[in-house]
């Protein structure tokens, strides 16, 4: 602060305060100053003393509360100038006195504290998950950052917003449409049924605070346990909005999907089972296969024996007459193979015979029609005998 000269700057009756109103961070006034000097004044800032209790910030100077206050006064120069000042900001609405230092002079002060509401909610949102018809306890802390105190119901009752109830709506109004709702009567009339449906479905939310009807001082903060209730009409896997006021601020309620209400196509997960430790049980049942496994070996060998005892005359009859029937067969189809191949080359070679036939007569009828054309040449060029 710059340093002010001995005389008056303020141009205002000592018995008449100045009066500096407002919330209690941001108080505002208006003083009049006049320089009757011979040289330029600086005036930046001022002081407030004596301040009740109450009203004293919990960080101040030494010398009291600041007034935010910039003028600069020429030589006989006069002008208004608004200040700025701050208190305690817990301080409670009314009147105060104090003294306003300007240099080295004081004047009375007198400040018209109004009333602040301001507050914070942590968490905000709140997150309730908890299953249609279910109950959920939640811990809140409220902080009274004004300057009076505020009071917390111990019940609310809150309607709950559905984010897409008009896509439901629409929807639900669509197969009335199908079912045969035509005029425009009987479509508005099924839109407001399915509107109320889905309201009603949306319900009420209940809270209630477990300690009862609270009272927060004034810069104080407070821990409380709010317990919701959650419609039983709520669509699981649905996400569902409230909000709960408290004075100036409203705490928002998520009422988010719980589980689902579908179910899956996943197989069940089949479980192997447990390996045992081999033990006398096991070693029975080995014991068992390995003599079904000889048993069984046994007479698949005496099958055989049987089979290779017969008699093999029977089979050779067999495998001799088919040995005749190959060669027999074979000839015949080689006879036919080479019967096809030979009217084949026939048919080909007629095929050639008939273009070639066809390429002369082109040719030879080519040839006398040049022929024509030369003769007619040379009639006209010979001139007719007389």
């Amino acid at each position: 602060m710059r340093v002010l000269p001995d005389y008056e700057l303020l141009d205002q009756p000592r018995r008449k305060p100045i009066v500096l109103s407002g919330r209690p961070r941001e108080l505002r006034g208006e003083i009049c100053l006049c320089n009757p000097g011979d040289k330029r004044v600086v005036v930046r800032g001022a002081r407030i003393v004596d301040l009740p209790s109450e009203a004293v910030p919990a960080r101040q100077a030494a010398d009291g509360p600041a007034v935010r206050l910039t003028r600069i006064l020429r030589s006989g120069q006069s002008s208004t100038a608004p200040i700025v000042a701050g208190v305690n900001p817990h301080t409670p609405p009314g009147v105060y006195t104090a003294r306003f230092v300007l240099g080295e002079h004081a004047y009375p002060l007198e400040l018209h504290v109004a009333e602040s509401v301001e507050l914070e909610i942590s968490p905000n949102p709140l997150i309730i998950e908890c299953p249609p018809g279910g109950r959920e306890r939640k811990q809140v802390t409220i902080w009274n950052q004004g300057n009076t105190p505020l009071a917390l119901p111990q019940n609310w009752v809150l309607p709950i917003d559905d984010p897409i109830i008009e896509c439901r709506t629409l929807r639900s109004l669509a197969a009335e449409a199908e079912d045969g709702a035509e005029t425009l009567e009987q479509l508005l009339a099924a839109y407001l049924r399915s509107g109320k449906r889905h309201l009603d479905a949306a319900g009420l939310l209940w809270v209630e605070n477990l300690d009862g009807e609270t009272v927060i001082p004034a810069g104080r903060k407070h821990t409380c346990w709010f317990e919701v209730r959650r419609p039983k009409t709520h669509d699981p896997i649905s996400r569902y909005v409230a909000l709960l006021p408290i004075s100036t601020v409203d705490l928002e309620i998520i009422l988010v999907p719980f589980g689902s209400s579908v179910e899956t196509d996943r197989p069940p997960v089949k479980k192997k089972p447990a390996r045992r430790k081999p033990g006398k049980a096991t070693a029975k049942g080995l014991r068992k296969r390995v003599a079904e496994t000889m048993e069984a070996a046994g007479r698949a060998g005496a099958t055989a024996a049987e089979a290779a005892q017969k008699p093999v005359k029977k089979t050779a009859r067999k495998a001799a007459k088919k040995a005749a029937k190959k060669p027999a067969e074979a000839s015949k189809m080689t006879a036919k193979k080479a019967a096809k191949k030979t009217a084949q080359k026939a048919a080909g070679k007629k095929a050639a015979a008939k273009k070639t036939a066809k390429k002369a007569t082109k040719k030879a009828a080519g040839k006398k029609t040049a022929a024509k054309k030369t003769a007619k040449k040379t009639a006209k060029k010979t001139p007719a005998k007389s």
